[in-house]
């Protein structure tokens, strides 16, 4: 379970970070209110990443089902 709690947590804020960085990228250029990529937006938008992915591994936790001898989580936030 620990396992798919931290790669779920890696997987899903590398590919958040992934799509702002890319929507900053592209959309920079056409909407005025995009800001452009810069050093210090890159720092804001991988700690928003590192609390989405968090957010999304966590969820893994509100099932019951998978593996539930190891689910730390399961009295915390499972659905039972």
């Amino acid at each position: 379970f620990l396992g798919v709690l931290v790669g779920t947590w890696i997987i899903c804020t590398y590919a958040f970070n992934f799509g702002l960085r890319l929507a900053r990228n592209i959309y920079s250029e056409k909407m005025k209110y995009v800001e452009c990529p810069t050093w210090e937006n890159s720092r804001s938008d991988i700690l928003l990443s590192i609390s989405i992915g968090g957010a999304t591994a966590f969820f893994v936790g509100t099932d019951t089902s998978y593996r539930p001898e190891e689910n730390f989580l399961m009295n915390l936030v499972g659905i039972h």
